[in-house]
This record gives C-alpha cells, sequence and structure tokens, in this order.
C-alpha cells in the first residue's frame, strides 16, 4: 500500500528515477471551459522502498515547460516561465 499524498492527476509533467525515488515535477490539468489549463509547479518524490510520497516544494512562479534530468547523481530542473507570468 502507498502512503502519504500523491501528486493530483496530471498531464505534461516531468519525471525521472533518482536512486530509490520516483521524481515528479510540474504538470497541468483542464480546469474547464472559461479557465483553461492549470499548470503545476510542485513537486513530488515516491520512494519505491517505503512505497511513501513527499511533497518536496512548490514554485510560486508560473512555469510553462519543464524537464526533470538526472545529471551526475543530481537531479535537475530546466524550466521555462510563462511569458505572461
Amino acid at each position: 500500500m502507498i502512503e502519504g499524498v500523491p501528486p493530483s492527476p496530471r498531464g505534461g509533467h516531468s519525471a525521472t528515477l533518482w536512486e530509490v525515488s520516483i521524481v515528479v515535477f510540474g504538470g497541468h490539468y483542464y480546469a474547464g471551459k472559461h479557465k483553461g489549463y492549470k499548470y503545476l509547479n510542485d513537486t513530488y518524490i515516491l520512494n519505491v522502498n517505503t512505497n511513501r510520497w513527499s511533497v518536496i516544494f512548490i514554485i510560486n512562479r508560473k512555469i510553462r515547460y519543464q524537464e526533470l534530468l538526472l545529471l551526475q547523481g543530481i537531479v535537475t530542473l530546466l524550466s521555462w516561465l510563462d511569458p505572461e507570468s
């Protein structure tokens, strides 16, 4: 059984496997006809050994596109800010 609060349903997110964890960042969901897409700037980690979700941080800027990379053992976030923010 997986514990903790998982990320909300989303598409367009980035994810990478880092040691014993899956790191998930950002994405978006459709908020309805009048609101359009809502972009998410949160980071969740699922430890696959303990089966527990954790929220790591939330960025207070609108990020439109992102990519998580694992570079020499370090999880790196590349992001492009929303020009309207």
